[in-house]
């Protein structure tokens, strides 16, 4: 009888290259890439089924819940993922009756605002939406923290498979309920199945038990103190999300806002790469070194960025560089104002992963004040360099603001890791060559393809 092999020779080239693709930095960045290109198929389908005003609707209503959900933001993950007792059962039940009652308290908030909120927007059809899409908060508070616990035990490839999975789920029950009831009731209804989809399959996939009401005051004073500043934090961030719409949406003509809303989508594509590869990948290295070898936390800090931060960094580099070259190929001549812009903003996404791992950093070290501050800093510096830069510029100074808005907290976050003995100047400074090599060869290729193709 002959044996079958299902895994490759350890050390044979192939072992190798399987390796390579299943890193938690590949298996992060594939999946990110799945989920965008999930979305984008799902919006191709859903615009032929429905008509503008139900994405009106429903982009409405999720704009709410961003609101809602951010404002009362815990940091579940952040506290579970760090603590000591995170892998223990009781320690679990008692952060997840929490959870639960917080998904409780936001349904009853959501369903208290609906009507009011329908008539402040004077959109009386978003009611019944909103009142039956308020159940969602309560369903996902029920989901099992095992999702959680998982990302503490680096479980990154099963992970990325359930987020690639619920979004199948929601794409397909859209796309079906889309083409029976052709309303905004399809997107709301997608969003419950999914809801219930992703609360179920936690404890069917992860769990190996069910969740138990556990109340624990002193926990409660606990999780308390570590996350009133992520509440603060969170806060902030909306404001930082939103700011650049609302002020620019005045500013600019609406062809010009189309222009800039290109550029902005184009520009904030890597984003969602580093915060799940620092949120999945190195925060859970980062808070184990913490709990382990406190004495060694700047090799734990540089020692497990792995082989995806230099190539971010460099591919960031080349979106800068190449924004001309990238705007030409995908748009007719009326959105070639976008490249300029594009290339501003990309800056902020180049640093949005080295900044995110130090705000990692410092929740694992429990400092998360460290993380607010670097918020307080960059709201500071859009309110002084986003005003200055406008009274200069006009609206293109508030764009280079914009595009330069991660620098001062990462120069903060860096000093101050610093005095920890955490980051280091001389691995900062080589961290950075990836970034100036993909902005040269972007540059440089963009340049050269427009000069041989002028009319392309």
């Amino acid at each position: 009888m002959i044996a079958f092999k299902l895994r490759p020779a350890a050390g044979s080239p192939l072992a190798r290259a399987v390796a390579r693709v299943t890193s938690p930095g590949m298996v992060v960045a594939g999946a990110t890439i799945a989920l965008s290109m999930l979305r984008v198929i799902n919006s191709m389908i859903l615009t032929r089924l429905l008509v503008p005003a139900a994405f009106g609707l429903v982009g409405i209503i999720g704009s709410v819940f961003t609101v809602i959900a951010m404002l009362t933001d815990l940091g579940f993950q952040a506290y579970v993922v760090r603590h000591e007792r995170g892998a223990e059962p009781d320690f679990l039940d008692a952060v997840w009756t929490i959870h639960a009652s917080r998904g409780v308290v936001l349904t009853m908030i959501s369903l208290a605002l609906a009507y009011p909120f329908a008539l402040a927007v004077d959109k009386p059809d978003i009611l019944p939406l909103l009142l039956v899409a308020s159940f969602t908060f309560c369903i996902d508070g029920t989901a099992s923290l095992r999702l959680i616990s998982a990302i503490r035990e680096k479980q990154v490839v099963r992970l990325s498979a359930f987020d690639v999975g619920m979004s199948i789920i929601q794409v397909c029950a859209a796309t079906i309920l889309a083409a029976i009831l052709r309303s905004a009731w399809a997107l709301i209804l997608a969003m419950l199945i999914s809801s219930v989809a992703r609360s179920s399959l936690s404890y069917i996939l992860f769990a190996t038990r069910r969740h138990r009401m556990r109340i624990d005051r002193a926990l409660m004073r606990d999780m308390w103190g570590f996350s009133r500043l992520i509440m603060v934090s969170s806060a902030i961030t909306l404001v930082l999300a939103q700011v650049d719409k609302l002020l620019l949406a005045r500013m600019f003509s609406l062809a010009d806002f189309g222009v800039y809303a290109i550029a902005s989508g184009l520009a904030g594509a890597p984003v969602g790469i580093a915060f799940n590869y620092c949120s999945r990948v190195l925060y859970p290295h980062f808070a184990a070194g913490w709990r382990d070898e406190r004495e060694t936390m700047s090799r734990v800090f540089y020692a497990n960025r792995g082989k995806l931060y230099p190539a971010y960094l460099f591919g960031c580099g080349g979106l800068i560089g190449g924004a001309p070259l990238l705007v030409h190929l995908l748009y007719d001549p009326r959105y070639l104002g976008a490249a300029r812009y594009m290339a501003i903003l990309a800056i902020a996404s180049a640093m949005a992963l080295p900044n995110r791992a130090m705000a990692e950093m410092f929740n694992a070290i429990g400092r998360t004040s460290g993380h607010l501050i670097m918020n307080v800093i960059r709201l500071s510096w859009l309110a002084v360099a986003g005003i200055g830069g406008f009274i200069e510029l006009g609206p293109l100074g508030l764009v280079l603001a914009l595009g330069l808005i991660e620098l001062p907290p990462y120069l903060f976050a860096l000093t101050a890791l610093r005095r920890r003995h955490i980051a280091s100047l001389r691995h900062e400074a080589l961290s950075w060559l990836p970034a100036l090599g993909g902005l040269g060869v972007g540059w440089s290729f963009a340049a050269l393809v427009l000069h041989l193709f002028p009319n392309l």
